[in-house]
């Protein structure tokens, strides 16, 4: 099952990896959560949305859920590929 959740100003986690905003960010520039939303989790069954005291449903399937899951593995060689260049410094 594919899962995709992210905490805003910390962090998105795919399919069981966590990925830095960083990371996530140079893939999914335009990603953004409305002000009031804190976080979200997608499964392709459920978008759950949570502003950090309440929480509601959101539309299934989530087009910007689906980019996301779709673009996973180009997230790993990414995320890879950063991780070499910073070590290299």
């Amino acid at each position: 099952m594919s899962i995709f959740a992210y905490v805003k100003d910390r962090y998105a986690h795919i399919n069981g990896v966590q990925f830095s905003l960083e990371v996530f960010h140079t893939l999914h520039k335009n990603f953004k959560l409305d002000d009031e939303v804190r976080s979200v989790i997608y499964d392709r069954q459920k978008t759950v949305f949570n502003d950090g005291i309440n929480q509601w449903g959101g539309p299934v399937p989530w087009e910007d859920g689906e980019k996301i899951i779709l673009r996973f593995d180009d997230l790993l060689m990414m995320k890879k590929h950063l991780e070499e260049s910073q070590s290299l410094l």
